[in-house]
């Protein structure tokens, strides 16, 4: 998997800033149901961003399947994730965490 390469300032320093460039939401409908479709993250995408509305665990891979032991996500806490692309990202919600959602975008 190749590192993103960097931006850099006007200066010379690298930046640690990358453009948002398409959002996916995955629906968590229900307390405990786990949503293995996902979504597929683009062939060249390196980076994403993972926002919860929810307290929820997250799994990627080429067929995720998240578990209450998987990647924790806390709710309201964005979250940054090198990737290879064409994985996909699935997600469940921790018991009694409610229903929400899990935005994916895909930096660039």
């Amino acid at each position: 998997m190749t590192k993103p390469t960097l931006p850099f300032a006007n200066g010379g320093a690298a930046v640690q800033a990358l453009a948002p460039f398409k959002t996916q939401v995955i629906d968590l409908s229900a307390t405990g149901t786990v949503v293995t479709a996902g979504v597929a993250i683009g062939t060249t995408t390196r980076v994403i961003e993972l926002y919860a509305d929810t307290a929820c665990h997250i799994a990627m891979g080429a067929a995720p399947t998240p578990t209450t032991s998987a990647v924790p996500v806390a709710s309201h806490s964005p979250r940054v994730y090198r990737v290879a692309g064409g994985e996909k990202v699935a997600g469940i919600t921790q018991t009694n965490a409610g229903v929400g959602k899990i935005w994916v975008t895909e930096l660039d």
